[in-house]
């Protein structure tokens, strides 16, 4: 994500994920999207997550 960021070539980045595991995301800034039930499976949801970049570095400790 630091390399993403600081390249400068990128403004977003998108992501699918599990309910379980979408809070991990949103602790670096991703935020949801969009929701399928199903998505991944019978049973199992899919999360749809983003973020933006400022073009500002980002600060090294987030991640």
């Amino acid at each position: 994500m630091q390399k993403i960021a600081r390249d400068g070539g990128y403004s977003e980045a998108d992501l699918s994920t599990t309910p379980a595991i979408a809070p991990f995301f949103a602790k670096f800034g991703f935020v949801q999207t969009g929701f399928e039930k199903d998505g991944v499976a019978p049973g199992m949801d899919k999360v749809l997550m983003s973020k933006t970049f400022s073009g500002d570095a980002p600060d090294p400790s987030q991640y």
